[in-house]
């Protein structure tokens, strides 16, 4: 799957099993709504995790 900036309607979503050649886009097929759902809720959660738990320092005192 892949998700593109400035673009939250659209994005790339393959059956990996039924089509390896990546030909047919399923990002707006009802049937694979639940499934990439799914998959940005993942990608959400593992940008958080890449993140910083601290702000980052802007001066030292």
């Amino acid at each position: 799957m892949t998700v593109y900036n400035g673009l939250p309607s659209y994005g790339d979503l393959f059956s990996r099993k039924d089509d390896p050649l990546e030909l047919h886009n399923l990002w707006n097929d009802e049937n694979y709504s639940e499934i990439r759902n799914k998959l940005i809720e993942k990608i959400f959660h593992e940008n958080l995790n890449a993140q910083s738990r601290y702000p980052k320092r802007l001066a030292m005192s």
